[in-house]
């Protein structure tokens, strides 16, 4: 694992809370919580952790979707005609 990645799990294991998806919030948060000196390396690492939680914001969101899109699905199947036209039927009287 490069050191980019390495050094965003460290950070965010725990303090995830505390990012979000907007970059420059990220920076000012990791430079108070870390003591980077290497500008550029702040960047790498904050950009890192902003397309990481958007990632994760949009997987979140697809399965929502998908969940919902079931919901939905399962409340508007059709009826089967068949099997209400046999349920409808009378029974037939028994002959002896």
């Amino acid at each position: 694992m490069d050191r980019i990645k390495r050094l965003s799990m460290i950070v965010l294991k725990d303090n995830k809370a505390k990012f979000g998806v907007d970059f420059n919030e990220n920076k000012n948060v990791l430079d108070g919580l870390s003591t980077i000196t290497s500008k550029s390396l702040r960047n790498r690492v904050a950009g890192y952790i902003t397309r990481l939680l958007k990632n994760e914001s949009i997987e979140l969101e697809k399965v929502e979707n998908m969940e919902k899109q079931e919901q939905t699905e399962e409340q508007n199947e059709p009826v089967d005609p068949v099997t209400e036209s046999v349920a409808e039927e009378t029974p037939l009287a028994e002959t002896s």
